[in-house]
C-alpha cells in the first residue's frame, strides 16, 4: 500500500471514529440503534480497535456497555472479570439505570437481557461479593434467606459460626435459641451453676 493510500485510510478511520462517537452519544436505546443497519457492527469494531470500551457480548446494548468497565475479580474462585458499573448507584451500592423509561437495578437488567430467568420468589446474589458488578456470570438466583445468610450482617456471621467463644461446638444438641440468637447450652449451664453457688 502506498503512502498516499495509508494517509487516506487513516483519514477515513478518523472520520469513522468521529461518526461512531457521535452515534454513541446520540443512541440511547437498542430500538434507535436498529434504525442504522450497520451501525452496531461498525461502532463495536471501532470501539474495540481504539480500546474505547472492553469487549462485551452481542446481546449487551452499547448504551449500557459504554458505562461498564471490566476489572479483575478479587475472589480467586470466581471466573472472569467483574463488570464494574461506572454510572449511577443505588444507596446500597448497586448499579442503577433507566430502561424503557423505568428505573432498574443494572445487574438484574443484564441478567434478563442475557436470556436468563429469575424464578418467582428468588433474588440475585453476587457470588463475587462486589455490588457494582453486573456480570451475569457473577450472580446466582437464590431465596431471600440464603442471600441474607451469605452476607456480612451480624445474623449471617453468627449463623455461620460452628463454635461458641469458649470453643464448644454449636451442634443440634448443644444449641438453643435465646433472646439474642443462638446460645451454647454448656456455657449456659455453667453460668447457672456458678449463679447457684454464689446465691448460697
Amino acid at each position: 500500500m502506498s503512502e498516499r493510500a495509508i494517509t487516506i485510510t487513516s483519514h477515513r478511520a478518523e472520520i469513522a471514529l468521529s461518526i461512531a462517537l457521535k452515534a454513541l452519544r446520540d443512541i440511547n436505546s437498542k430500538d434507535e440503534l436498529m434504525q442504522y443497519p450497520q451501525a452496531d457492527y461498525a461502532i463495536s469494531s471501532i470501539m474495540a480497535l481504539y480500546g474505547i470500551v472492553d469487549e462485551f457480548p452481542d446481546w449487551l446494548p452499547l448504551a449500557l456497555a459504554k458505562k461498564i468497565k471490566k476489572v479483575p475479580c478479587n475472589l480467586p474462585n470466581i471466573e472472569g472479570d467483574c463488570w464494574e458499573w461506572q454510572a449511577s448507584l443505588r444507596k446500597g451500592g448497586y448499579g442503577q439505570a433507566t430502561w424503557n423509561k423505568q428505573p432498574v437495578t443494572v445487574h438484574v437488567l443484564l441478567y434478563t437481557l442475557a436470556g436468563r430467568e429469575i424464578p418467582e420468589g428468588y433474588e440475585l446474589d453476587h457470588l463475587c461479593r462486589y455490588r457494582r458488578c453486573c456480570n451475569p456470570d457473577h450472580v446466582e438466583p437464590v431465596t431471600r434467606q440464603i442471600n441474607v445468610l451469605r452476607g456480612m450482617s451480624p445474623c449471617a456471621i453468627n449463623a455461620r459460626k460452628t463454635h461458641c467463644p469458649k470453643g464448644h461446638p454449636l451442634t443440634t444438641s448443644n444449641n438453643s435459641a435465646g433472646r439474642y440468637g443462638r446460645k451454647c447450652k454448656i456455657c449456659h449451664n455453667e453460668r447457672q451453676r456458678r449463679a447457684k453457688r454464689w446465691r448460697k
